[in-house]
C-alpha cells in the first residue's frame, strides 16, 4: 500500500478550565514493540498433536461415560467433541488480504482514531498517540476526548500536536465534563463526523506499526461492519498474572474469535483497538449512549454492544495481523475485579443476543453453546463437590487428561506469535502456563462467574473509582429499533 500524505488540516483544540492535578509530562516517543505470526510447520504440529490426545482421551472416556447413570457426563463429552470441531475450524481462518488496486481504494477511506481519555498515565496516552501517528498508513485524524480527568494534558497535547503537524496527520482534543466512556467515545466521533471509518482504542492502546493498514483490509468486503484488532499483552512479563492473561487473551482470539472470524460472526471485539464502518457508529448513537438495565445506565460492555450492532447490520470479523498492546494488571485484586467487570457484561450482553440476532446465525449458536458449556461444567463441578456423583478415579483421569488436552491445543498457537520483546524461552515460558491456566478457570474464575452473574446489576466501572459518570438515564430503545 502506498503511503499517500493528505495534506494538513487546521487542528482543534477545546480546553476547558477546571481543577487539575499536575502530572509527569516526560517525552515519550513510540515503543518499538510489534508482532507477527510464524506460520510454519511447527505449530500446526502442535495442534494435531494436541487433537490426537484430545480424541484418544474423549474415546477411551466413552465406556465410562456411558456405563454411569449421570446423563451429564455424555453432555460434556458431547460438548468436549464440539469444542474440537470449533478448534479445528479455527484453523481456517486467515488474515484478510488484498491486491493492489483494493489497497489504494481502501487508502481513500479516511481514517479518524477516537481516544477516550480519563485520568490516564500521560505516558502511556502520548506513547499510544504517537504509535498511532507513526503508522504505516497513518490515520487521517485522531481525536481525543479528556473526559474530565484531574491530570493536566497540556504538554502532552502540545508534544502530540507538534508530532501529529510533522506527519500531516489531524489532531483533535477536547476535554468535557466527566460523563463515562461511551460519552466520551460519542463526542470524539462528533468531533470528526466527515470520517469512513472509526477506529475505537483504549487510552493505553499502543498499535504495532501496520495495525491500520492491517485493520482495513477486511473492509474490501462491503459486507463487513467491524473488525476486530487482535490485543498482546503490553506488560506481559511483569508477573505470572499477566503472563497468564498473555496466554489467555492469545488463545482465544486465535480459537473462539478465530472460528466465528470465518463465519462473519465475532461476537465481541476488544475495546483495545476495533475498527467500525462511520455511518454505523452516526447511526447507533443515541441507542449506544441510553442503554440501561433495571433504570441504571451501563457503563462498561460498550465494545460488545458496537459489535452486535455490526452484527445485526453485517459480518464481524478479525483480523489477527492488527496487532495493539494494552497493559493488564499485574495483581490479584485488579485482575479480579476487570476480570468480574467483564463477566457482567457478557450476561448483559447475552441477554441482547438471545432476544435479537437471528436463531439461523451463526453467532446465536456459537452463544448457546457457551452457555450451555457453563451450565454443564457448573452441575458437573456442584455433583462432584457433593458427592452426588460418584465417579471411579479413572474416569476423572480421563476428564481431565481430555480438559488438560483440550487448552493446550488451543493454547498451542500461541507457539506462533513472534514477539519482539520476547525471547524463544520466554515464549515457551508463557505456553508452560497451561496446567495453571486451566486450575485458573476451574477454581478461581469459574466461581468469580457466579459471584458476577449474581451480582450483574452493578454497574460501576470498578476501576479508577475516582470517576464519577453521570450519563442520561433515558430509556433504552431495544438494539433492533435502531
Amino acid at each position: 500500500m502506498s503511503d499517500v500524505r493528505r495534506p494538513p488540516s487546521s487542528h482543534h483544540e477545546v480546553v476547558v478550565e477546571g481543577g487539575m492535578l499536575s502530572g509527569d509530562q516526560d517525552d515519550a516517543p513510540a515503543p518499538g514493540v510489534s508482532a507477527r505470526w510464524e506460520t510454519g510447520r511447527a505449530a500446526r504440529i502442535g495442534v494435531f498433536t494436541c487433537l490426537a490426545v484430545i480424541t484418544s482421551a474423549c474415546w477411551v472416556s466413552i465406556d465410562h461415560v456411558f456405563a454411569s447413570t449421570a446423563p451429564v457426563l455424555a453432555v460434556w463429552l458431547f460438548l468436549a467433541l464440539l469444542v474440537t470441531a470449533q478448534l479445528v475450524v479455527s484453523q481456517f481462518a486467515t488474515p484478510f488480504t488484498v491486491d493492489a488496486a483494493t489497497a489504494d481504494e481502501l487508502h481513500k477511506l479516511r481514517v479518524v482514531v477516537l481516544v477516550p481519555c480519563y485520568n490516564e498515565d500521560p505516558r502511556l496516552l502520548e506513547q499510544g498517540v504517537r504509535s498511532m501517528i507513526a503508522q504505516t498508513r497513518p490515520p487521517d485524524a485522531i481525536s481525543v476526548i479528556d473526559d474530565g480527568s484531574l491530570i493536566d494534558y497540556s504538554a502532552v497535547r502540545e508534544s502530540l500536536r507538534r508530532a501529529a503537524h510533522d506527519a500531516q496527520v489531524e489532531l483533535y482534543w477536547r476535554r468535557t465534563r466527566n460523563h463515562g466512556k461511551r460519552y466520551a467515545l460519542v463526542n470524539a466521533a462528533r468531533q470528526a463526523a466527515d470520517a469512513d471509518i472509526y477506529v475505537t482504542v483504549d487510552s493505553d492502546s499502543i498499535l504495532d506499526r501496520s495495525a491500520i493498514e492491517e485493520g482495513l483490509k477486511p473492509f474490501a468486503d462491503e459486507r463487513v461492519q467491524s473488525v476486530a484488532g487482535f490485543l498482546l499483552v503490553l506488560n506481559y512479563s511483569d508477573s505470572w498474572l499477566s503472563r497468564l492473561m498473555e496466554l489467555v487473551i492469545v488463545s482465544w482470539g486465535q480459537f473462539e474469535r478465530s472460528a466465528l472470524s470465518v463465519a462473519g460472526s465475532v461476537l465481541v471485539n476488544s475495546g483495545a483497538c476495533a475498527f467500525y464502518r462511520a455511518g454505523l457508529v452516526r447511526e447507533v448513537s443515541a441507542d449506544f449512549l441510553s442503554e440501561s438495565i433495571f433504570g441504571q445506565p451501563m457503563s462498561f460492555s460498550d465494545d460488545s454492544l458496537l459489535t452486535l450492532f455490526a452484527l445485526e447490520r453485517g459480518r464481524a470479523v478479525q483480523q489477527p495481523t492488527c496487532f495493539v498492546f494494552s497493559a493488564m494488571p499485574t495483581t490479584l485484586r485488579p485482575h479480579l475485579v476487570q476480570q468480574a467487570r467483564w463477566m457482567r457484561g457478557a450476561i448483559v450482553r447475552a441477554w441482547w443476543r438471545f432476544k435479537y440476532l437471528p436463531v439461523t446465525s451463526v453467532a446465536y449458536w456459537a452463544l448457546a453453546l457457551k452457555w450451555l458449556q457453563f451450565i454443564v461444567n457448573t452441575v458437573l463441578t456442584l455433583a462432584l463437590v457433593s458427592a452426588a456423583l460418584q465417579l471411579s478415579p479413572s474416569a476423572l483421569a480421563f476428564i481431565g487428561t481430555a480438559w488438560l488436552g483440550l487448552q493446550l491445543a488451543i493454547s498451542s498457537r500461541y507457539l506462533a506469535l513472534r514477539r519482539s520483546d520476547q525471547t524463544t524461552a520466554q515464549r515457551w515460558g508463557v505456553y508452560a502456563l497451561v496446567p495453571l491456566l486451566v486450575f485458573w478457570q476451574a477454581v478461581v474464575l469459574h466461581q468469580l462467574r457466579l459471584y458476577a452473574y449474581a451480582t450483574f446489576g452493578r454497574m460501576h466501572w470498578g476501576s479508577r473509582s475516582s470517576q464519577a459518570a453521570q450519563p442520561s438515564r433515558r430509556r433504552s430503545p431495544a438494539p433492533s429499533e435502531t
